[in-house]
């Protein structure tokens, strides 16, 4: 089960950050929705009890770093799942993530709680995946509006 544990921390931790470094095109009054989709290279992780633990990732589009993001995990053993809390620092504000990931699966679904800044408002989802269990890269799909 500890194995089980540090995978999910390592995996879930990687994808949380990746999702949370994407900004609005051009956002509009319109709620149109928004697609982006990242790449997180996860940049340290730590663990900070039994099952709790804390991340930073960069990330980036297309090669080019567009920002940085940091959160808190939480390992949930009986029901085999993780918990993530992010906040992802962008040009202009921050990104608020929620995501739930099972603890053994490469892919996760979450939500955008909110924003900061030129964020404010913002509300979404987002989606990741990364190519094996200890992988540092995480691909990151982000469909949000205003």
């Amino acid at each position: 089960m500890k194995r089980s544990a540090v995978a999910a921390v390592a995996l879930v931790s990687t994808a949380a950050l990746s999702g949370a470094a994407v900004g609005p095109g051009s956002a509009s009054a319109d709620n149109k929705t928004y697609t982006k989709r990242l790449i997180a290279h996860s940049t340290a992780e730590h663990r900070v009890g039994k099952y709790s633990f804390v991340f930073t990732d960069t990330d980036r589009h297309n090669g080019k770093v567009i920002g940085y993001d940091t959160g808190s995990g939480r390992f949930f053993p009986k029901q085999n799942k993780v918990i993530l809390d992010v906040a992802a620092a962008l040009k202009g504000g921050i990104i608020l993530l929620h995501i739930s990931q099972s603890g053994s699966a490469t892919s996760f679904t979450g939500t955008i709680t909110g924003g900061r800044g030129k964020y404010a408002g913002v509300g979404g989802t987002v989606t990741g995946h990364s190519p094996a269990q200890n992988s540092k890269k995480t691909y990151v799909t982000l469909r949000y509006h205003f």
